[in-house]
């Protein structure tokens, strides 16, 4: 009677995810596989040595078996990262591939130079074909800058508002956290410090209160045609403004 010749091909490698059916071949009796099933096929879906054991309808027995290995490449980009203005950063998918593939700019290299703010992912290949896919989200934030601009001099009872830049950063006033607007009533020395994950910068300005003048043009007065009245603004002002455009400190009515 003719010997049975069951064959599962040449030892392999597959995909992790994927699916390998082995099928010894020909038309057989009965079929035992390690795992003891009994089916005309097996699902491959991992790492191991496979056996079937075939007979055929002469009551002759026969065996082979295979080795399959899983191939599961792995590629990390790291967690989700920033830069800052003007600088850059090397993301790297690492060595022993055969083919990279970068998105958004389809590079092939083994790194990317990432200048700009943008979702970055990379497809790699191994040997055996297989897939791996990775990918990160770049922030880009600026240098922060503290510019209050020069001193500046309020009158007694008005407010000033100092303003820090526009952007997504903390803001201290005098070592203290508030917002980016900042209400002076006083004379004094104001310190801004503008933080982000890129740096921290401060300035100070100095406000100055100025008292507001005082004038007095006496108590109301009546006079007859003919008559006239010298009326006094007082001295030691650096201005005056009468209703009709004069500017003098006495004024003849």
């Amino acid at each position: 009677y003719p010997v049975p010749n069951p064959y599962l091909g040449p030892d392999t490698t597959i995909c992790m995810g994927d699916i390998l059916i082995l099928e010894p071949g020909g038309s057989f009796s009965s079929y035992l596989w390690q795992d003891n099933s009994n089916l005309a096929f097996f699902s491959v879906t991992s790492s191991g040595i496979y056996t079937v054991q075939v007979e055929n309808s002469f009551g002759c027995e026969a065996s082979d078996e295979i080795f399959v290995n899983v191939s599961d490449p792995q590629v990390n980009l790291g967690e989700d990262s920033f830069l800052c203005e003007g600088q850059h950063i090397v993301l790297d998918a690492g060595p022993g591939f055969v083919s990279y593939l970068w998105i958004p700019d389809n590079s092939n290299n083994q790194t990317l130079v990432v200048i700009a703010e943008e979702t970055y992912s990379v497809t790699v290949l191994d040997e055996f074909g297989c897939e791996a896919t990775d990918e990160i989200l770049i922030s880009l934030y600026p240098f922060p800058n503290a510019d209050l601009g020069g001193d500046k001099e309020i009158c007694t009872g008005d407010t000033l508002m100092l303003s820090g830049p526009d952007g997504d950063f903390t803001y201290y006033w005098n070592g203290q956290p508030g917002g980016q607007n900042y209400i002076v009533y006083g004379s004094g020395n104001y310190t801004l410090s503008v933080v982000n994950i890129c740096d921290s910068v401060s300035d100070v300005i100095q406000v100055t209160e100025t008292e507001v003048p005082e004038v007095f043009l006496g108590l109301d007065e009546v006079i007859v045609p003919g008559q006239s009245i010298e009326l006094d603004a007082g001295e030691g002002h650096d201005t005056y403004l009468w209703q009709d455009g004069a500017t003098g400190q006495f004024y003849t009515v």
